[in-house]
């Protein structure tokens, strides 16, 4: 027998009611998915803008004249430091070590402090001679192999 219509519209509106209610919780998480996707698509924008960053060649022009420019004018000298310990007294008139070069007794006398080389090695002289190393007068502080 058939429905009269309305019958036909009570089914219809029982029917539309039931999909609603069964289609609540999938709106539900659609809607929250959907704001997790607009996140998700402003990360991508800000992830996209990082590598063409990271990817794009450095000009380093500018620091270079930047750089150029500094070189050119004379240094501004700083505040003057504290004054320091005073120091021991010393030899007067001479700095005590110094090096003097290839060790030749013809040319030179060795004094306490001096530092030559001598056969491939760097002598520390302890006392005032004119004898080669090695003797009393020298320590060996290095050794060229």
């Amino acid at each position: 027998m058939p429905l009269d219509p309305a019958e036909v519209e009570y089914v219809v509106d029982a029917a539309v009611q039931t999909i609603r209610e069964a289609l609540a919780p999938v709106l539900a998480r659609l809607a929250v998915a959907e704001a997790q996707l607009q996140h998700v698509d402003a990360l991508r924008e800000r992830v996209t803008v990082v590598e063409t960053k990271a990817h794009a060649p450095l000009d380093l022009t500018p620091l270079y004249e930047r750089v150029a420019v500094l070189e050119t004018k004379a240094p501004i000298p700083g505040p003057p430091g504290p004054v320091g310990p005073a120091g021991t007294d010393g030899h007067d008139g001479k700095d005590g070590n110094q090096y003097r070069g290839v060790f030749k007794k013809d040319v030179f006398r060795a004094e306490p402090g001096d530092w030559v080389t001598f056969k491939n090695q760097l002598w520390y002289c302890r006392d005032a001679t004119t004898s080669d190393p090695p003797s009393d007068a020298w320590k060996l502080m290095k050794r060229e192999d």
